[in-house]
């Protein structure tokens, strides 16, 4: 039996993938199928200077997945069991061993990793061989439980926050306190960031020298987290102090109260961050940092200092956090930043060794044969609506270009394009000319679709996900409402009756405004939100039947307007005038583009800004520095640059990896669209004919489709291939009712919109709100909050999404009746 394999050899800085023996077992082996494991620098380094021993050998100390075989005298595992690598090796019988020190012991090795000590080589030669490969042979000892609310990929990175969590309980915290973390941005100061909240630190101040990366780690905990980085302060600070005298500025004089210092190299962040701590500070040292600190003896005893040091963590560490994840008290989802599959691993060490874009947890889905966005991203489809008809672009060979032809529409401007949520063959756009067209065959024949709206002149459409239910906006500004799919259409009358759109005007003749975007909220389907070219946002509370401006911080023009999954308080608008962004449902904004190129507008020409709802705190989107006419009058053009942010659109950051335009497009970017499957994937249309992409959340660019004859105008991401919901499965499904328990698979899957008789199976405590009855429908797990076993329920399921924490299909509820 063989299993395939990264394997590393000496010398070299590439893994070579091979097709291996299984190991065999001995007494006290257990033989695990790898489902997740782990990439980090340190590995890569270790490797890279030539200090891993006993190669060639698979490389690969952060693991988790299930037993395939146990061997000999092994009583504690079971095959099927889900276990975690724990790949600290030592004797288990020294003091240190005896006494919760075990990384002092003189036989310490890492499975997979390293080999610290001569007397460690006999246990090190049997289980050197790590995770990155589809089975690892361990000794029985070496595996902890993995509770089935933990995800094979959190356990698999159970190691790095284990070391975090070390270094916190060292510095003996106390509630309150302020907390520096040196050199915060790599995987470990991100784990140290996230630990934090559970200390009752009352702030963090994160040190590191990029300024983007340092973004990334404070949306992991917003309004706890500062930033220091290193690129903003003066190019003397190291001999003036200013890294000390900036840490004092934020804690108002005082100092800090701790330091963790991961600092791999240099002397100088580490000791003016101890220089920084008020007396009786507290420093915690895990660098692997060799530099000697120059720090006078006097300087310790009249700070009354306590400097230590810290190597790894113990098990109990281990233990503690698999506790804390299960009870769902420490949620870790925004640390996955990048996926890959085992054939893609070396993609993984040259994103891990670069650094670019600031990554935090990589992992290998080692079950993937091939890259799972990869291989769905050879079956999207886009749809380009643009000022002269509509196109539709399929992946090429390399799925680097895409290949055009033409859907349909030609000769018309085709401003929105929209998938049916619930129908991916069937299609909406929305056209300047001639009013709204509906196809139901994926776009290969088009009826116009239309009947009862007044304007036909439309410029903005918006779908809600779970109703169905369609929005159009139009010149003159109205706004039209679909309950039937787009057959029939309803005239929010209100709208029109506003004060305020007697203001409403646009520079072109004939000086008519019009409704730019429209987004309904996910979360609540009654709420829709609109922006007015030349106009303010306008809000509708109740499902269109009434509406009101919002203009308090607002731009007048306004170009458009969404909300933040999850937190559809957080509402953010773009305009010609740079972006806004409102707390309160829109009832105030504020001024929020700091990051963003400002020209003649103030805040940049922005595009809509998109946000994908397994990433609520990252924001795309794009600006130009200018607004029409001198796009196409001046000699640098619109000057346009691709922004992310890292905080709900606080603060933005530009673009400026590999291929992207480092001196700003002259075309401007008209319109932007994330991938419905890939949070990474953010696609962008420009005014000369051209979409650009990112597939790595803004690391590089590429454009993939050149030379469409018009401005790109409109852009939307499909899968056609996934299929629409049967008639027979769904009518099955709701006269026989779906109870099923953990494990009844012969249940028919859940279906949008359908309602369901259940029964409550199972009950667990949730530390947030509760008490929760579980049970299944078909594959999808489902929570009703106080419900008892055996409470029956009569509910309609409204969405379904992958659970980031659990990797389990959840289906999100409404309770018709019940309980029984």
């Amino acid at each position: 039996m063989t299993m395939l394999a990264a394997r590393a050899y000496p010398g070299e800085t590439r893994l070579r993938l091979e097709r291996v023996a299984v190991p065999t077992l001995h007494d006290g082996d257990v033989l695990v199928r790898v489902r997740a494991a782990g990439m980090t620098h340190g590995l890569l380094s270790l490797w890279h200077s030539g200090r891993t021993q006993l190669l060639p050998g698979v490389l690969g100390h952060e693991a988790a997945g299930e037993v395939a075989e146990v061997g000999p005298r092994v009583s504690r595992w079971r095959v099927g069991d889900r276990v975690r690598l724990h790949p600290t090796l030592t004797c288990r019988d020294c003091a240190y061993c005896r006494s919760d020190r075990e990384t002092l012991c003189s036989t310490l090795a890492v499975v997979g990793h390293a080999v610290y000590t001569r007397e460690a080589m006999p246990l090190y030669e049997q289980y050197h061989n790590g995770g990155l490969a589809e089975y690892l042979r361990v000794a029985e000892w070496s595996l902890d439980p993995l509770p089935d609310e933990v995800s094979f990929e959190v356990g698999a990175r159970v190691h790095s926050l284990a070391i975090a969590l070390r270094a916190l309980r060292k510095i003996e915290p106390r509630q309150g306190e302020t907390l520096v973390v040196a050199a915060a941005t790599g995987a470990t100061g991100a784990a140290v960031v996230k630990c934090a909240p559970l200390f009752g630190f009352a702030r963090v101040i994160a040190i590191g020298r990029s300024r983007q990366n340092l973004a990334r780690i404070a949306a992991l905990e917003p309004g706890l987290v500062s930033t220091i980085a290193l690129e903003d302060l003066s190019s003397d600070w190291e001999r003036d102090d200013g890294l000390t005298e900036r840490i004092r500025v934020l804690t108002g004089g005082q100092g800090a109260d701790c330091l963790v210092d991961l600092m791999p190299t240099g002397a100088s962040v580490t000791m003016q961050a101890i220089y920084a701590l008020h007396k009786g500070g507290r420093a915690v040292l895990l660098g692997g940092n060799y530099a000697p600190l120059n720090i006078p003896y006097g300087r310790i005893m009249v700070g009354n200092y306590t400097i230590t040091g810290s190597n790894g963590y113990m098990r109990r560490d281990a233990l503690e956090l698999l506790e804390l994840l299960r009870a769902g008290r420490l949620d870790i989802a925004d640390l996955f930043t990048h996926r890959f599959a085992l054939a893609d691993v070396n993609a993984a060490i040259d994103l891990v060794e670069t650094r670019d874009g600031g990554p935090l947890f990589v992992t290998i889905d080692i079950d993937a044969k091939e890259s799972a966005m990869s291989s769905e991203r050879n079956q999207r489809v886009v749809y380009v609506g643009t000022n002269v008809g509509l196109f539709r672009a399929t992946p090429g060979d390399n799925s680097q270009a895409y290949a055009l032809e033409p859907a349909g529409l030609q000769g018309q401007t085709v401003v929105a394009v929209l998938v049916d949520s619930a129908d991916p063959s069937r299609l909406y756009a929305g056209t300047r000319d001639e009013g709204v067209f509906r196809s139901e065959d994926g776009g290969r024949t088009w009826q116009e679709s239309s009947k009862g709206m007044v304007y036909r002149e439309v410029w903005s459409m918006a779908q809600h996900p779970t109703t169905g239910e369609i929005y159009v906006g139009t010149q003159p500004p109205a706004i039209f409402k679909s309950t039937d799919r787009g057959v029939t259409w309803t005239n929010c009358r209100s709208f029109q009756d506003m004060e305020e759109s007697l203001f409403w005007t646009f520079p072109r003749a004939p000086h008519i405004a019009h409704i730019k975007y429209l987004h309904v909220v996910p979360e609540d389907p009654e709420k829709i939100f609109g922006a007015v070219e030349e106009g303010w946002i306008v809000r509708s509370l109740d499902g269109g039947q009434s509406w009101e401006t919002l203009k308090q911080g607002v731009a007048f023009d306004s170009h458009a307007v969404t909300t933040v999954p999850g937190q559809a308080d957080v509402v953010l608008a773009t305009s010609g005038a740079g972006v806004y962004r409102s707390d309160n449902l829109g009832e105030r904004f504020m001024k929020s583009d700091a990051g963003i190129d400002a020209g003649f507008t103030g805040g940049g020409y922005m595009s809509p800004p998109v946000i994908h709802p397994d990433r609520p705190n990252v924001v795309f989107a794009a600006g130009a520095e200018v607004p029409p006419p001198f796009w196409f009058t001046r000699e640098q053009g619109a000057r346009a640059y691709f922004y992310r942010s890292d905080d709900q659109g606080r603060t933005w950051h530009k673009l400026l990896g590999k291929g992207a335009p480092t001196e700003g497009l002259r075309p401007a970017p008209r319109s932007c669209v994330i991938d419905p499957r890939d949070p990474d994937t953010v696609l962008f249309g420009l005014t000369d004919g051209s979409v650009w992409e990112t597939r790595d959340g803004g690391e590089s660019f590429q454009p993939i489709m050149t030379g469409l004859p018009g401005w790109i105008s409109g852009l939307c991401v499909a899968y056609p291939s996934a299929s629409a919901p049967s008639a027979s499965r769904v009518a099955t499904a709701h006269a026989n009712g779906a109870n099923g328990t953990a494990g009844a698979s012969a249940q028919p899957a859940a279906e949008i919109g359908q309602e369901y008789e259940i029964t409550i199976t199972n009950q667990i405590d949730n530390p947030f709100i509760g008490p929760n009855g579980v049970t299944r429908i078909g594959d999808a797990d489902v929570r009703i909050p106080n419900a008892t076993v055996g409470q029956k329920y009569h509910v309609r399921v409204l969405a379904l999404g992958m659970n980031q924490f659990t990797q389990r299909t959840e289906a999100t509820i409404q309770t018709i009746s019940g309980p029984e």
